[in-house]
């Protein structure tokens, strides 16, 4: 190897954990104002968090003189908001973007109740200012949950009494191939795989699947593991779901990189509820912990980083009166977007947290740089 090539690896190796790989010893967090919507008060509720800090989501506000919410789909690209009109169904019920391809096509929903109570959705794209509703069959109530690079668009919808994963491929909708089990797709990744459940006949148990161009593939890898669920996708293809360890009787968040399967560490108390808020490429995954510790029954926020969970709220000292009590998505430099609240105030904030590097990482991080410094005065 040159020397030339030598100092471009040691920078590469030595700035990496700035961004992904750095050990953290907690978050520092700030707080923002998110965009007014209306003229009486704006909160925002992120879908997606990228490593440019454009995030996506829900958008509800109070007009004038009116006790109810109106709610509205929202991108902010690079500190920019703007909301994506309503295609579909009254302001009050849900209109939010769900997901965003490297190319900028944002996909979302917009939600309708009838006068008698019936729901319904329509599914739609959204590129440069521009909405586009997808087909769907009579009475679709459904819900997509990615979008690939292609633009093929993974999703669910509501079946009789079960659901049904379905997809539209090339702007086709299509219910994907289930063997007519109850099935759902939770998540596609940038280059069209798309990751969700099968129940196996008899509704015993579920099991991890993979559909490729409409062809399905059950994952492999799961021995010893029941009720395994696929609950999110990252663009890189970072899988994460819960699933149940008959040995110790409880369930367990888990995470696919690269196809090699991590099984996080049980939760220290009994846990009647686990679900995957956001992953990122990396597998860190930000998960929701319905919990009873004995004493009480609570709800937690828990980052799991390298097989092991950390409490959100153990991992950062409270700095203003705002509460950064519920994070919403995660990027690829581990950063953490989500909704601050203070104790007798109406509207919220939201915060973008990011990781503390422990002092081990730091020190490692200057060695490099020091190394690459004498390296280039040598050869001045």
């Amino acid at each position: 190897m040159s020397e030339k090539l030598k100092v471009i690896a040691m920078l590469v190796v030595a700035s990496a954990p700035l961004a992904v790989s750095c050990q953290s010893s907690g978050y520092d967090y700030h707080l923002f104002e998110p965009e007014v919507s209306g003229p009486r008060s704006s909160d925002q509720n992120p879908s997606r968090f990228f490593d440019n800090r454009t995030y996506i989501g829900l958008t509800q506000y109070q007009e004038v003189d009116h006790d109810g919410y109106y709610k509205n789909a929202f991108v902010n690209i690079l500190g920019t908001f703007q909301k994506i009109p309503r295609v579909y169904g009254h302001g009050m019920a849900d209109s939010r973007a769900i997901d965003s391809s490297r190319g900028g096509h944002v996909v979302g929903y917009d939600s309708h109740v009838s006068a008698i109570g019936e729901s319904s959705s329509k599914v739609w794209t959204w590129t440069s200012g521009v909405s586009t509703i997808l087909p769907s069959p009579s009475g679709f109530y459904g819900f997509p949950e990615g979008i690939a690079d292609n633009g093929d668009v993974a999703g669910w919808m509501y079946k009789g009494a079960s659901y049904q994963a379905v997809a539209w491929l090339g702007g086709q909708f299509t219910e994907l191939e289930s063997g007519g089990l109850s099935s759902i797709c939770r998540g596609v990744d940038a280059s069209g795989a798309m990751y969700g459940n099968v129940v196996r006949a008899g509704g015993s148990d579920t099991v991890p699947v993979v559909w490729r161009n409409g062809v399905r593939r059950e994952l492999t890898g799961f021995d010893g593991y029941t009720n395994v669920n696929i609950q999110r996708v990252s663009r890189g293809g970072a899988v994460a779901g819960y699933l149940f360890d008959p040995a110790i009787g409880k369930p367990r968040m888990f995470v696919l990189v690269g196809g090699k399967l991590q099984v996080m560490a049980p939760e220290r108390y009994k846990t009647y509820g686990l679900s995957v808020v956001d992953v990122n490429d990396n597998g860190m995954i930000l998960a929701r912990n319905m919990y009873d510790s004995g004493v009480n029954l609570g709800e937690a926020f828990v980052i799991y980083r390298d097989g092991v969970g950390q409490f959100w709220q153990d991992s950062y000292t409270l700095n203003t009166t705002y509460v950064p009590w519920r994070p919403t998505a995660i990027n690829n430099r581990g950063e953490i977007i989500g909704i601050a609240h203070a104790s007798g105030i109406e509207d919220s904030k939201l915060f973008i947290a990011t990781p503390v590097p422990e002092p081990a990482s730091l020190a490692a991080l200057a060695l490099g740089l020091s190394w690459v410094t004498v390296r280039r005065r040598r050869q001045a």
